[in-house]
């Protein structure tokens, strides 16, 4: 099982994520910042898009539209 499955048993996924990752944007980001990032980590953004965990963990990424 993968460590987003794992997640998805714990976290609900939402119906229509908020600023969640496409193709093209990351390849878009990852060419801005000159790196590869990793793909589980694409994998959540796209499936969980932007928001809190738990009211206090709020996960940075290339698409949000603050900056926290």
């Amino acid at each position: 099982m993968s460590s987003l499955e794992r997640i998805k048993r714990i976290i609900p996924v939402p119906l229509n994520p908020i600023e969640a990752g496409s193709q093209h944007g990351w390849k878009s980001a990852e060419y801005m910042i000159g790196t590869e990032l990793p793909p589980d980590y694409k994998e959540f953004i796209n499936t969980y898009g932007s928001g809190l965990i738990g009211k206090f963990l709020y996960l940075r990424h290339p698409f949000s539209q603050k900056n926290y």
